[in-house]
């Protein structure tokens, strides 16, 4: 191995084929290594790759030459007859790489892919690991302006960012992801600077890149420390540009704040764009995702933003779709009531088995919720609202809670060991309180969550954000019942107090949907808690592990989702593992953000929360289509493990939580 420094950090390169190997900082590694050799092995090492050119398939791993030299190394490989590639890593404050396609050839060729792997070590192999070892490592496949900023997974600083600086990045893939490795890893991330052969669709479309004899195509990028992203985007080009907001409402206006001499075109015909003296205007009468192509005097590349229907109006579609097909008609036995995942391509249901991320409960009871909050607002017709959920009322109660209000697994398996399934179920019955008044679904609520605790929910992690309203709730009826789950909560918030980083696994072993309820937890226990002050560290140390799940791409996909990468294979038809974005759990990340905003009701930090809570809010609208429709799963990178991806899985599940979650946003606690 040869040792280069890089800034305050140190780099390990390969001395037989000068592969890195190793990228770590005051003992934190940034890259995958043997840790996970199982499944990550030295033919997916830093800067080896792959390509077809002229529809030839070819792979650079060893070197036909290689020197090193006091502070870089320069590698030669023959990729064929007609195509050599030269590649430099530079070291020292910064790291710098050059790799330089040159067709030796007398004709033109033509190259259809390129990939070259980046294995960040994005891995979830235990909440402390994670915490003290791992890196989210987000990706902006941007052209030009292409970038990835690698950031430690607790939110201490630095991370680590790479910035294109010549050539293009035009999508990213996903290698080593599939039911071997499972959801604890996020695999090896491959940067393309096209993957036309492959997807040529993906991200708005894939270039062919074209090298005359002679001639050389260059990717080459720029790696550096930044204390935190802020610093990282001042490198960024182009200056200038920004998009406030990605998604808006059917005509409404889009504002591109873009410098001078900027172009840009929109590749539906449906967008008009109008120049201004700061930037442009874009307006759609039609609803969607939309690419828009821009050119500026430093480069190209592409945004993605989202025009939607009115909330109201796309939540009544989806509910008469949901009403339409979704039901469990012909069902007897009481479960004609119940609501089911279906095949959006043929409307028909898919059926679960064992399979029970597919089954007529779990998260599926997010569809009655939406039905709830609809009936709340007066939307839709209320008696078929009325109807829908009584009968899901009468499931629930026939097939799915025991005699102590214990939560089980479906209607055909009697399991109440999901600890997740607690609060969704607790939720319906506050909810039925909230809409009709009767004292016994309140009741029943408080014994849903006293079961949750009953059977260990003190060290888990649920969705809980109705706990506090229920307390408050309750106390009208039942003051004693009241103070005693508000010292339930208490001490679950307690419990992690304790824990610190030492988070126990849940279905995944550290994850978003672990964090941002966390936070709910501990944002609970300040609002309920006299003893305030004990919990404005872990709130602030929360709030840090969240806010880096995510990051601030101009695609309405990306930008503030935080990263989730397997539901497309547990809660999809295709089986598809990957990133997801954006994954509608993520809306739990813009409840934290709007109630954590609460904390400071005129402040900067207030103003940035709520823009970041508006930003995923309005994103995850584009799951839902004009036809009531919706997507459980958008596999965003352009493959996996070689499959095709950058597609909404068909199958219509457990997505609605998106809209349930914007629905019920209520006035900010009284911190």
């Amino acid at each position: 191995m040869k040792k280069f420094s890089f800034g305050s950090g140190h780099i390990l390169v390969d001395s037989e084929n000068g592969a890195v190997k190793s990228v770590r900082r005051a003992g934190r590694p940034f890259l995958l290594g043997h840790d996970e050799r199982e499944w990550h092995h030295s033919t997916h090492d830093w800067g080896k790759g792959f390509g077809i050119i002229n529809e030839t398939p070819v792979y650079w791993d060893h070197p036909s030459a290689i020197r090193f030299h006091r502070n870089s190394v320069q590698l030669a490989y023959s990729l064929a007859d007609f195509c050599q590639l030269k590649v430099r890593r530079s070291f020292g404050v910064k790291w710098s790489e050059s790799y330089q396609w040159h067709n030796s050839s007398s004709k033109i060729i033509s190259i259809s892919c390129l990939g070259i792997y980046t294995p960040w070590r994005d891995v979830y192999t235990s909440a402390a690991d994670s915490l003290t070892r791992a890196c989210h490592a987000h990706i902006w496949p941007g052209g030009e302006m292409a970038w990835v900023w690698a950031v430690p997974m607790s939110g201490d600083s630095p991370g680590v960012g790479l910035r294109v600086v010549k050539g293009d990045i035009w999508a990213y893939s996903i290698e080593n992801r599939n039911i071997f490795s499972s959801s604890n890893i996020r695999g090896n991330i491959v940067l393309h600077p096209t993957d036309f052969a492959r997807n040529p669709s993906a991200f708005g479309g894939q270039p062919v890149i074209r090298i005359s004899p002679g001639k050389t195509y260059e990717l080459s990028w720029e790696l550096a420390w930044h204390s935190k992203f802020s610093d990282f985007k001042k490198k960024l080009k182009p200056a200038g540009f920004h998009i406030p907001k990605l998604a808006v409402q059917i005509g409404h206006p889009l504002a591109v704040k873009a410098p001078a001499k900027t172009k840009i075109s929109a590749q539906s015909k449906d967008v008009s764009i109008e120049q201004k003296e700061e930037g442009f205007i874009l307006v759609s009468k039609k609803e969607g995702e939309r690419y828009i192509d821009i050119q500026t005097p430093e480069g190209k590349t592409r945004v993605a933003v989202l025009f939607h229907a009115p909330l109201r109006k796309l939540v009544e579609r989806r509910i008469d779709y949901i009403l339409r097909y979704q039901r469990a008609t012909g069902r007897g036995e009481g479960r004609s009531g119940a609501l089911l995942p279906i095949d959006a391509t043929t409307r028909l249901r898919i059926c679960f088995g064992a399979w029970k991320d597919w089954s007529d409960a779990r998260e599926r009871v997010g569809m009655a919720l939406l039905l709830q909050h609809a009936r709340m607002r007066i939307w839709h017709h209320a008696a078929t609202l009325d109807k829908a959920i009584a009968d899901y009322n009468q499931f629930i109660r026939r097939h799915l809670l025991t005699a102590k209000n214990e939560v089980k697994e479906d209607s055909f398996h009697s399991s109440i060991e999901r600890l997740y399934n607690y609060p969704f179920f607790a939720e319906f019955y506050l909810n039925q309180y909230s809409l009709y008044g009767r004292k016994s679904d309140l009741e029943r609520c408080a014994s849903v969550v006293e079961a949750y605790y009953r059977n260990g929910g003190e060290k888990h992690l649920a969705f809980w954000e109705s706990a506090a309203g229920l307390v408050q709730a309750l106390a009208k009826i039942d003051s004693k019942r009241s103070a005693g789950l508000r010292k339930q909560i208490l001490n679950h918030a307690e419990t992690y107090r304790q824990l610190g980083i030492q988070l126990p696994r849940h279905e995944v072993n550290y994850e978003h949907s672990m964090v941002a309820p966390l936070l709910m937890l501990y944002l609970k226990a300040y609002q309920l808690d006299d003893r305030k002050s004990r919990w404005i560290e872990p709130i602030e140390r929360t709030m840090r592990w969240l806010e880096v799940f995510a990051s601030e791409q101009p695609h309405v996909r990306l930008r503030h989702m935080a990263i989730r990468h397997w539901d497309g294979f547990w809660f999809g038809r295709e089986r598809l593992w990957g990133d997801v974005f954006p994954h509608y759990w993520t809306v739990l990340s813009a409840f934290a953000f709007e109630w954590y905003a609460g904390m400071f009701p005129s402040s900067k930090k207030r103003k940035a929360c709520m823009a970041k809570s508006e930003a995923i809010y309005l994103g995850n609208l584009i799951h839902f289509y004009e036809d009531g429709s919706a997507t459980c799963a958008y596999v965003m990178p352009s493959c996996i493990d070689h499959r095709p991806a950058h597609r909404p899985d068909p199958c219509v599940n457990d997505q609605d939580w998106a809209l349930v979650w914007q629905l019920k946003k209520r006035p900010f606690p009284a911190f």
